[in-house]
């Protein structure tokens, strides 16, 4: 008798007498009628011994059929029918890849909306990281999703949107009531990400918001302990620090050290008379020295531009003859 003229029944134990999940899986591929009796006993196999690996294939690759019968086998495989966690998670990888309807169908099963993976990142983080701004949606809507959760260097999926870039998520998450203010382990905010990328959307959706602090120090080496302020001073962005400066909290003089070079002397080195206008307009002082002596009253009030460039000159020596800034304050006698 030929094999597909085999009743289920017998088709079935020959199924179970096959112990590895490879040799099953070659044997249900050997023509239609096979796979259409034997597919849910490859599924439950999987299951029961593969730990669920089918389910985290079809999360990933958005393959919903497969993943409908991978989730019916888990649920008949397992009691209770948590889904699988090793080594990644479903919805995490279907987020990640931007898989809607099988986030939805996840979801539906009644997977964790916050469930974390490795550094600790959840879906809603890994979606707002790779701009897949449906299945955002889609967790945002989610009654117990956590909007300020964050993975290991406190990434917040408000903070790594911006960071890429993704101002509609941006958008989608604070009028979800996501907290904007939350920064990285090295105090990189949504702020100073949007300043770094110089997108003048971004800062001017993030300036004014309550949970926002515009006067934030950004501890990054190129731009170590600098507001956002400062940064787009000091990258010579006028039309960002004309949008920073419609925040009234904002103080322009804020510097790390009380030596520090503030943002309206940087604007008058630079030569930049926008921004010097729009800082003094700030309230931004111009009596204040750095630690060479140099203050921006100096300079502006410089007779004539031999003067100015004699005075550049004198600070530019004494910068580079003095030891990093933060050696002569921890080595200031008390």
């Amino acid at each position: 008798m030929p094999l597909t003229q085999l009743p289920p029944e017998i088709l079935l134990q020959i199924a179970y007498m096959i112990d590895k999940e490879s040799d099953l899986a070659s044997f249900v591929q050997v023509n239609r009628g096979l796979y259409q009796t034997l597919i849910s006993q490859l599924y439950l196999r999987n299951a029961k011994d593969s730990g669920g690996t089918a389910i985290l294939h079809a999360a990933r690759s958005g393959n919903c059929s497969t993943l409908q019968k991978a989730l019916q086998a888990w649920t008949d495989a397992t009691s209770p029918a948590g889904l699988p966690v090793k080594p990644d998670q479903p919805l995490l990888l279907a987020a990640k890849n931007g898989n809607l309807p099988a986030v939805k169908m996840l979801i539906e099963y009644g997977a964790d909306p916050n469930i974390r993976g490795q550094k600790k990142c959840t879906p809603l983080i890994a979606a707002s990281q790779y701009g897949h701004t449906a299945v955002v949606a889609t967790l945002l809507a989610h009654p117990n999703i956590k909007k300020n959760a964050y993975s290991l260097g406190q990434i917040t999926p408000i903070n790594i949107a911006a960071q890429n870039g993704h101002t509609e998520i941006v958008k989608m998450l604070l009028s979800s009531g996501a907290h904007a203010g939350f920064a990285r382990e090295n105090g990189l905010a949504p702020l100073h990400s949007a300043v770094l990328d110089k997108d003048p959307e971004l800062v001017r959706l993030l300036m004014n918001q309550t949970s926002v602090d515009p006067n934030a120090l950004f501890a990054e080496s190129r731009f170590s302990d600098l507001t956002p302020l400062h940064i787009a001073v000091k990258t010579n962005k006028e039309e960002l620090v004309k949008i920073l400066l419609t925040d009234k909290r904002i103080n322009p003089d804020i510097t790390a050290h009380p030596l520090s070079q503030t943002p309206l002397l940087d604007a008058v080195i630079k030569d930049n008379e926008v921004m010097v206008r729009l800082l003094l307009e700030a309230g931004a002082r111009k009596d204040i020295k750095d630690r060479s002596g140099l203050s921006p009253a100096m300079l502006l009030d410089a007779a004539s531009a031999k003067d100015r460039g004699e005075l550049l000159t004198a600070r530019a020596w004494f910068i580079t003859d003095l030891p990093p800034l933060g050696t002569l304050i921890r080595d200031r006698p008390p």
